[in-house]
C-alpha cells in the first residue's frame, strides 16, 4: 500500500497516511487538500491533542487553530501497537 507521507508524532509514535486514505479525505473533505503538507506538521508538534484508549487500540485527534478562516483543523488517527495512520481530517468550528 502506497503512503502519502509516514512521521512520529508528538508522542514518539510512527503514524502514516495512506494513499487510500487521503482519497477519501479529498473527497469527503476538499477543503482540506490545500492544507495537506500542514497535515505532517500538527502530528510531530500539535499542543492540542486527545486521546481515547479502547484495549489495545489508540484513537487520537490532533488540533490547529487556523486564524483564517477561523477554523481547527483535526487531524484523527488510530494506533495498535504504536504504529498509527490516520483516518480523516477535516474543519471545525470548535473542537470535538
Amino acid at each position: 500500500m502506497a503512503w502519502v507521507f509516514a512521521v512520529k508524532d508528538v508522542t514518539g509514535r510512527r503514524i502514516h497516511l495512506s494513499a487510500e486514505r487521503w482519497a477519501h479525505i479529498s473527497r469527503k473533505h476538499p477543503d482540506v487538500v490545500p492544507y495537506l503538507e500542514e497535515i505532517p506538521q500538527i502530528l510531530r508538534c500539535s499542543l492540542q491533542r486527545r486521546e481515547v484508549s479502547s484495549r489495545k487500540v489508540y484513537y487520537a485527534a490532533y488540533f490547529k487553530h487556523r486564524p483564517f478562516p477561523e477554523k481547527f483543523l483535526v487531524v484523527i488517527g488510530k494506533y495498535l501497537n504504536d504504529h498509527g495512520f490516520i483516518l480523516t481530517a477535516y474543519f471545525a468550528l470548535r473542537l470535538p
